[in-house]
C-alpha cells in the first residue's frame, strides 16, 4: 500500500512539474521539441509509469522461485 501511495505521489509530482514547464514555454518552443502542452504531460506520465514497470520487471527477474516437493523439505 505504501508503495502504491509513493508511486502515486511521484507520478502526480512529475505531472505537476511538466505542467509548469509547459506553461512556461511558448507554443513555438514546445513545437520545436515535438510536444504540445497536453502531450508533454501525458508523455511524462507514461515515462514515469514505464520506469516503475521496468523496476518491477527487474525485481521479479531477480527473485528466483524454485518449487520444492514435499519429500524434499527439511525435517
Amino acid at each position: 500500500m505504501l508503495k502504491q501511495l509513493y508511486r502515486a505521489m511521484v507520478v502526480g509530482r512529475a505531472m505537476s512539474v511538466s505542467r509548469e514547464i509547459a506553461a512556461s514555454m511558448s507554443d513555438t518552443q514546445l513545437n520545436d521539441i515535438g510536444y504540445t502542452r497536453t502531450t508533454l504531460v501525458e508523455q511524462t506520465k507514461a515515462s514515469v509509469l514505464a520506469e516503475f514497470k521496468a523496476v518491477d520487471a527487474a525485481r521479479a527477474e531477480k527473485i528466483s522461485f524454485q518449487p520444492m516437493a514435499f519429500s524434499e523439505m527439511p525435517a
